[in-house]
């Protein structure tokens, strides 16, 4: 006999956003600290709750998020080769992607390639392309949407457009808000590796109504 396994999704959905509320919380709380009470660590906490910082529980969060839906893809990827539908493979593709992401999201790969790309941009002042991984993602993200077309235009209509807004709500986060970041620390002349706490606002907008809220 079949096991079933229900799923509530708004359940899931308001624990979700919860979690993503209290990070951002905690991640305020310790930008007040460090630049309006003087406490750069207060016992390991501001760094534990560091939007913008590696290794610490934002980005363990980040990469469950991501797994978990590498893991839903693969899931679907089953359902469809049973069923006999179209796009397997595109659905493993979107896991193995998803894959990709949590691992750069633990390793902050693409970060590595601003190393790369920045000085092909000459030494002047670049604006939005400061953090300049932004140019190979930008291409990247339209190659897929390319690729993707056909596959997006065979869904439900609301799968499909709830998978539009998820990617919206991600590539702005991570790309847009990103870019802007990255105008904001080039025009304010900030030290490299310094921030201020207008930056960490803008970080919340990035991770949690940016990435986190898309995932």
């Amino acid at each position: 006999m079949e096991k079933q396994i229900e799923i509530r999704v708004n359940a899931v959905t308001l624990v979700l956003a919860g979690i993503m509320a209290l990070l951002a919380f905690g991640h305020l709380s310790g930008q007040y600290a460090r630049y309006f009470l003087g406490y750069d660590d207060l016992k390991g906490l501001v760094p534990l709750f560091d939007l913008n910082a590696e290794r610490n529980v934002p980005t363990y969060f980040s990469l469950l998020l991501l797994v978990f839906a590498a893991q839903l893809l693969a899931f679907l990827a089953a359902l469809s080769y049973k069923a006999g539908t179209a796009h397997v493979s595109k659905w493993l593709i979107l896991s193995a992607g998803f894959l990709l992401m949590g691992f750069d999201e633990g390793f902050s790969v693409h970060e590595q390639l601003t190393r790369w790309v920045r000085p092909e941009l000459g030494s002047g002042n670049v604006g939005v392309l400061y953090y300049a991984w932004v140019i190979p993602a930008l291409l990247l993200t339209a190659f897929l949407s390319l690729f993707f077309f056909k596959f997006l235009r065979d869904l439900p209509a609301a799968t499909r457009w709830r998978f539009v807004f998820a990617a919206g709500f991600y590539l702005g986060g991570a790309i847009g808000v990103e870019m802007l970041e990255g105008w904001y620390v080039e025009a304010s002349n900030l030290p490299k590796g310094t921030y201020d706490f207008n930056f960490s606002l803008m970080v919340i907008v990035e991770e949690c109504l940016g990435e986190m809220a898309g995932m």
